[in-house]
């Protein structure tokens, strides 16, 4: 049986933690993913000062077909940054265009106001599991982009 010395155990320490980052953390915007938001959104189920906010890039389908995924890309990274500016929250990606906030306050998170982004918002206080609330946001959401494509007169892809 081959011993390892304290240096190597703690280098492979150092070396597990990086590898775990990786996957932590977005790759493209830095922000923490879908796996943590979801640990920590099954913490604060069902707890009256929390709100969640789900929000969606409208047009970057469009963008990527027109312009390249570089251009996609960047779209992502500016409104990740312009997330990071405006609030204090942890914000999560939780998808290729989704971004998520968890809120921990008595009112109504304050909106966030951007042309590319549609939102939804509900209090946790009456879920008990993930499944209703992704369904509740994403049907609020998927209402909230058709209408921005029609006051556009935009087709939605």
């Amino acid at each position: 049986m081959h011993k390892l010395s304290k240096r190597d155990l703690i280098g492979m320490i150092h070396r597990l933690k990086n590898e775990l980052n990786i996957y932590k953390y977005d790759k493209l915007t830095g922000l923490l993913g879908r796996h943590d938001f979801e640990n920590n959104l099954n913490k604060v189920l069902n707890k009256k000062n929390y709100w969640i906010r789900l929000m969606d890039i409208n047009g970057l389908h469009k963008r990527n077909n027109e312009f390249g995924y570089e251009s996609g890309d960047k779209l992502i990274i500016t409104v990740a940054n312009y997330l990071k500016e405006t609030t204090n929250e942890i914000i999560y990606r939780v998808g290729g265009d989704e971004f998520c906030i968890i809120y921990n306050t008595e009112d109504y998170p304050d909106d966030i106001n951007n042309e590319y982004i549609v939102s939804s918002t509900l209090n946790l206080y009456n879920y008990n599991n993930i499944k209703s609330i992704i369904n509740d946001l994403s049907v609020d959401i998927k209402n909230k982009k058709t209408e921005w494509y029609k006051e556009r007169n935009l087709n939605r892809r």
